[in-house]
């Protein structure tokens, strides 16, 4: 699935340089700046190995800013700079254990494909990369049941993602943006306890959101 996502983005990029060389259109060459609020919702998933146990993420508020170069009305490229903090939680029979939270500040740069109709409404779907940088702060509880000293450190890494979204033009200058993204990432959590050897483990953070915002472009 990676792989066929980044032959995906690279195919839409290699398309979008193309197509901009050739543009005839007043969309060619437009830059915008914007602001966006997204819902992210990290899927759960079941814990392997361990019966009966799931790993949960709640959902929260995205908020963030991006910038948007059309190479002509049927190719553009966008780079978003975001921020989340969820809750992760393990649910066993019986209970929830509060983990901690996870705040991510996620930097994602999407290839467009634009399909242009009449007044100003321009559906598009598109692909992209995602890097992420992570915090961890461990909860009271989690702290209290594990070794005097024990930390927990996310490493910072790269996703994929694909998205399907539509801009409408309010002016010449401002649009309006609905956006909705499915992010492909897995994360190693280093964990360090006092004599003990450190340890890895792999946490899938794959995640949808959807999301709005306003757009001013010159």
């Amino acid at each position: 699935m990676k792989k066929t996502l980044l032959i995906a983005v690279c195919a839409i990029c290699f398309f979008s340089l193309s197509a901009g060389a050739y543009a005839e259109d007043g969309r060619a060459w437009k830059f915008g700046v914007g602001a966006e609020v997204s819902f992210l919702k990290t899927l759960n998933y079941d814990v392997d190995d361990v019966v009966d146990t799931e790993q949960t993420f709640d959902g929260a508020a995205m908020p963030g800013v991006n910038m948007t170069f059309f190479f002509n009305q049927y190719f553009s490229t966008e780079l978003t700079l975001a921020y989340a903090k969820y809750e992760m939680e393990l649910d066993v029979p019986g209970a929830k254990i509060e983990q901690g939270e996870l705040e991510q500040v996620p930097l994602l740069l999407t290839f467009r494909a634009h399909m242009p109709s009449e007044g100003g409404f321009s559906p598009y779907i598109g692909a992209g990369l995602s890097y992420f940088f992570n915090d961890f702060d461990m909860s009271d509880f989690y702290s209290r049941n594990l070794a005097k000293g024990t930390s927990i450190d996310p490493d910072d890494g790269l996703g994929f993602h694909a998205n399907l979204g539509v801009e409408i033009d309010v002016t010449d200058n401002l649009s309006f943006d609905i956006d909705g993204k499915y992010t492909w990432y897995e994360e190693e959590f280093l964990i360090r306890s006092p004599g003990r050897r450190d340890r890895e483990e792999d946490v899938e953070l794959n995640s949808f959101s959807i999301g709005a915002g306003m757009k001013v472009y010159f």
